[in-house]
């Protein structure tokens, strides 16, 4: 059976009203083929979905806004059957003739799409068309990695800008890169102000306006982040004084950025362990997202308490919502009545799966460019994880402007040494450590490039210190 590989677009939309998402799930069998389900959780219209079947050579137009076949034009290299959604060009979910698989997912609150300009109308494609264009156009994965490594050659002088302006190599640009450092970049407009900002850096003519805009873009980028780091804290702040003993941790940040509700919610989740709900002030009301764990459902918990709720959507992990100001105590009374019934203290314990445990000794150049023919990682091709115990910690200092990053340098039994790089709270990881002497950790390796230098690093994911 030709391996399925699964590619999944990620829109982020900005749409006020709505909280609602979508769901992907892998399963590999005892046999490892794979199964692949998704959701659509968008209840306002008839989605009017049917199983199209889209042959090779197909002519494909994208609409534009007016309705028009006016777009991008394309001929299908490969036929595909999909599920569409409204109409027959809409494909929310299917696979091609090459065992490739492509799905659009819907993310509300995360930033926006760029505004539709007429005049580029023959290179513009409508959101809803981008998994037919990938279906009839693309085999494998390996396709997508391709265009990463184009984007060293790209003729885009705003892109060529943003990754100046990150001190980024063109020669070196993984999936991390964009997906880590230029996207949130492009993003941020979307989330703090507007994506129009984004689109006129993409459309940049000359290298001055482009560098002007590619500067924007980053210190728009840092705000977010000082942003995120404030409700961070300030989030800590109100669980350590107000509700460490909740099972359930519903946080109110009136003046927190309502796109930044879920990144907060997904940071204290990680912190502690519990599902969390993060509320914002919106106008007329308390608009929230939440991040959970694996034994807590959170659209079931929302459903729980429908009545106290204006709109609700999510899934098993998250959720978006919104509910009137006065009713957030109720909210959070009632959710840790009803998890108080389900939630015991083993489920706040962490689980982290490795893959192996890898001396220092294992760890080469060859083998991190083997690792990163295994790219792009995520849902269904998770990052291996691996695993060392009772390394000496030689140092460990605090960088970063915002002191999020720490610098590790440490030693294992047999007296080999590897420096390592943790990305969390450097105060608090300092703090945690105090007069600890050793640790474990799970980790990647990696290779540092810094100024012409070239070192191997270690990536620490989680850590346990003695």
């Amino acid at each position: 059976m030709k391996k399925i590989f699964k590619l999944t677009l990620s829109l982020f939309l900005i749409l006020s009203s709505l909280a609602l998402a979508c769901t992907g799930i892998t399963i590999k069998t005892l046999d490892n083929k794979i199964v692949q389900g998704r959701t659509i959780e968008y209840g306002e219209s008839n989605l009017n979905s049917k199983l199209v079947v889209s042959p090779r050579g197909k002519e494909y137009q994208s609409l534009t806004p007016d309705g028009k076949l006016a777009g991008y034009k394309w001929k299908g290299k490969y036929g595909y059957v999909g599920a569409s959604l409204i109409t027959d060009m809409f494909i929310g979910e299917g696979i091609n003739e090459v065992g490739l698989n492509a799905g659009l997912f819907y993310f509300p609150h995360y930033g926006s799409l760029t505004k539709y300009n007429k005049k580029i109308s023959k290179k513009s494609i409508v959101d809803m068309q981008v998994v037919s264009w990938i279906l009839s156009n693309f085999a494998t994965v390996d396709e997508v990695k391709e265009g990463l490594k184009k984007l060293a050659n790209t003729k885009i002088q705003g892109l060529v800008s943003l990754m100046e302006k990150n001190t980024l190599d063109p020669e070196h640009i993984s999936a991390y890169h964009v997906g880590f450092v230029l996207g949130p970049c492009l993003n941020a407009s979307g989330r703090l102000k507007t994506a129009q900002m984004a689109m006129e850096l993409l459309l940049a003519e000359n290298k001055a306006q482009a560098d002007e805009l590619a500067d924007a873009l980053k210190a728009l980028n840092d705000e977010r982040k000082d942003m995120t780091k404030d409700g961070t804290d300030a989030a800590i702040e109100q669980v350590e004084t107000e509700l460490k003993d909740d099972k359930v941790l519903v946080v109110f940040l009136p003046d927190c950025h309502e796109s930044l509700a879920g990144i907060v919610a997904g940071r204290i989740r990680e912190y502690y362990n519990k599902p969390v709900f993060v509320l914002t002030r919106a106008e007329g009301c308390a608009k929230g997202s939440g991040r959970s764990i694996e034994a807590y459902h959170m659209f079931h918990a929302l459903v729980e308490v429908k009545d106290l709720l204006l709109k609700f959507g999510g899934h098993p992990m998250a959720a978006g919502f919104s509910l009137e100001e006065a009713n957030i105590e109720e909210f959070r009374r009632r959710l840790n009545e009803n998890a108080a019934k389900r939630l015991t203290e083993d489920d706040f314990i962490p689980r982290v799966w490795i893959d192996v445990p890898m001396p220092f000794e294992y760890i080469t150049e060859s083998l991190i460019r083997e690792l990163e023919l295994l790219e792009p990682f995520g849902q269904g091709n998770e990052k291996p994880q691996f695993a060392l115990k009772s390394l000496k910690i030689r140092s460990a200092r605090v960088f970063g402007r915002n002191r999020n990053v720490v610098k590790l340098s440490l030693m294992n039994e047999r007296g080999f040494s590897m420096d390592g790089v943790v990305f969390t709270e450097g105060d608090l990881f300092m703090e945690e450590m105090g007069n600890s002497q050793s640790m474990d950790i799970i980790y990647y390796p990696t290779i540092n490039e810094y100024n012409g230098n070239r070192s191997l690093q270690l990536v620490v994911k989680d850590w346990k210190f003695h």
